[in-house]
This record gives structure tokens, sequence and C-alpha cells, in this order.
């Protein structure tokens, strides 16, 4: 009984807090900075740390993701293939991507690929705010909660860890194509539409999961439905849509039924 009615205390707390309309008028360059200043303080110390585990297959052993003269490649082998894993079903062109451009910059600099993941993560905590600010929570409350995603325990292994990458990647692509398909009241012209599929593709490419900004998006447009003129719906629903053929896409080259069979052997 006790314990009822402290969640039930941290609920009502938790929603005064994101619902606060008290005096908070920062710029949104200013959030940035305040979330790229607690981003840095929170995860300086693994700046430095060496690659370990999966980052050597994924990097020091892979050719591919050295270069970005094996773009084929990226998409028609498996993610580590270039490191002469051919059993491998890892299928992640996008990070791979990510990582030919630091390696090609930076060479094998460990600190350049912890740069990469920290500010990833940064503008995903800044990218958390402005949706929370697009679904009307407050100001406060939706600055409160982009600190609490960037500084959790359980984001400490995706930033830490160089093989992290993915589950940063994705959610970035998500979250931005969750921005744009929410903004405002007005409809959605085809560039808009067009990117939302295209963000879609990248956040299935970077990681598996990405196959949730289906779901998530219904979740969000559902949250809104009433903000929304009758077109902006229409327009709404066609971009999901879209979103969803995308997803169907993946899903059906993940089973090898529409793939040649030189690209097939990455997924089996």
């Amino acid at each position: 009984m006790e314990s009822n009615k402290k969640n039930s205390w941290i609920k009502k707390c938790s929603l005064r807090v994101l619902t606060w309309q008290g005096e908070f008028h920062a710029l949104p360059w200013q959030i940035f900075l305040m979330l790229f200043a607690i981003g840095i303080i929170a995860y300086a110390n693994v700046m430095n740390g060496e690659f370990i585990w999966d980052d050597k297959a994924l990097i020091l052993m892979n050719e591919h993701a050295q270069s970005l003269k094996y773009f084929p490649q990226w998409f028609t082998e498996s993610t580590l293939e270039g490191a002469g894993i051919e059993t491998s079903n890892l299928y992640r062109p996008v990070v791979t991507f990510f990582y030919a451009i630091i390696f090609s910059i930076f060479g094998p600099q460990e600190f350049a690929y912890h740069a990469l993941n920290l500010l990833v993560h940064i503008v995903n905590g800044f990218l958390v705010f402005t949706l929370l600010q697009k679904l009307n929570f407050a100001r406060f409350g939706s600055l409160l909660a982009a600190v609490i995603f960037l500084v959790h325990p359980v984001q400490t292994e995706s930033v830490s860890y160089i093989a992290g990458l993915p589950d940063l990647l994705s959610p970035l692509f998500i979250l931005l194509g969750l921005n744009i398909l929410i903004d405002g009241k007005n409809r959605l012209d085809l560039k808009r539409k067009i990117l939302v599929a295209i963000l879609t593709a990248l956040a299935i490419l970077s990681k598996e999961t990405g196959i949730i900004f289906v779901p998530l998006a219904i979740l969000a447009v559902w949250y809104k439905w009433n903000d929304y003129s009758k077109e902006a719906r229409a327009d709404i629903i066609k971009t999901i849509l879209i979103a969803s053929a995308v997803t169907l896409a993946y899903i059906i080259q993940l089973h090898g039924l529409s793939q040649p069979e030189s690209a097939r052997k990455c997924l089996y």
C-alpha cells in the first residue's frame, strides 16, 4: 500500500514537471549548448578508451570500414565480410559508412570514434527535447527529459563502446523522422514525405530495431491527432504508409525473398 502511494506521488510530480508552464525562455541554440556541455561532462572519461571486442572486427580488421571505395560492398555483403567473416548475418551499411568516413580522415584514432558516438548522442538528446516540444509538453519538462536521456546509465554502453554506434544512429534517424512527421499543423509536402521515407530506411540500415519507427510514428500522431486539419491528417497517413512500405521491403530483403544470390549470402 505504501509502495503504491509512493509510485502515485512520483507520477504526479513527473506530470507536473512535464506540464509546468513557468518562465523558461532559453532559445533552441542555448538548449543545445546546455545539453552539449552536460554530455561532455558526463562522458569525458570515455574519450580515450581503446578499441575492444567487436570494435576490432568492425573497424581495425574490416577493410570495408576503412575506405569509401567499398561503398557497393556495404549493401551487397554482410557488415563483417570485409574482416573475412563470411558467415555473419550482420547487415548495417549505414554504420559502415560512418566508420569509413572517420577512418579515411583520422585513421585508427580511438578519440575520433568516441567523439562521433558522443556527438550523435548529444544531438539525439536535443531531438528528444524538440520532439517533446512538438508534442506540446512544457519547455522545462522537455529539457529535463532530454537531460535524463543524456545521462541515464542505460546509455553508457552505447556511448562509451565504439561498436555501440548503431544504438545511437538508429535513434538519430528515428527522432529526425518523428520531428518532421509531426511538425506543426501544416500539410506535409512531397519533399518531407520522401525525407521521412529516407530517414526510415537509414534507421533500419543502421540497426534492425529501426523498424520501430512506424509504431512510434502512429503513437505520436495519435497523441496530436486533434491538432491536425483533415488535409494534414491525410498527408500524415500517406507518409506513414510510405514508411511502412520501406519497412516491409527491408523485412522481405531480410528473408532473402527479393535478393540475388550474390547479395543473399550476407543474410544466412
